[in-house]
């Protein structure tokens, strides 16, 4: 960095030190402001907007080791159905890893969203070794997919028979 000697030209200079000062500012706020972090939309945000058919597809990818439907068998995973706020690790029959046993408490939405984002970061020692699902909008449609899967589920997502009945008044 320069220092510049203003003396002769103090309120002049002044002004352009005040002025680089202003975009230099200016630039970092910037690039904060748009920065992932600072728009990414809380789990609320996120989830009001989710998609379960969307979620159903982000699900494929888990079908290989879990199973959804009431009474289904555990594969490599446990069974999901019911899983929204659900106790962690409690698949009658299922052998889960010590940690996600001692990672307890229940799999209520904020809790899932970060599990499912990156399952070995969150829980430390869990058997579920896959990269997770990074996309925070693939992440709440999959979530909000889960959820229509269950006897009780929560009032979240997108209403798909609303949103094919909103589709068909558009045509």
């Amino acid at each position: 960095m320069q220092f510049i000697e203003c003396r002769s030209m103090w309120p002049s200079c002044r002004t352009s030190v005040a002025l680089a000062i202003a975009l230099t500012i200016s630039g970092l706020l910037a690039g904060v402001l748009s920065s992932p972090v600072a728009r990414a939309q809380t789990l609320d945000d996120r989830m009001s907007k989710a998609n379960p058919a969307k979620g159903e597809q982000v699900f494929v990818r888990c079908g290989g080791c879990h199973t959804l439907e009431e009474g289904g068998r555990a594969k490599v995973g446990p069974n999901l159905w019911g899983v929204i706020n659900r106790p962690v690790a409690s698949v009658d029959g299922f052998r889960y890893s010590e940690a996600l046993q001692e990672f307890g408490g229940k799999w209520e939405l904020d809790r899932l969203d970060e599990y499912l984002s990156d399952p070995a970061g969150t829980v430390p020692g869990t058997r579920m070794n896959v990269p997770g699902v990074t996309d925070h909008t693939e992440r709440a449609d999959l979530i909000a997919y889960l959820n229509q899967n269950s006897a009780n589920p929560l009032p979240i997502g997108l209403d798909p028979e609303l949103e094919e009945a909103e589709a068909a008044a558009e045509n």
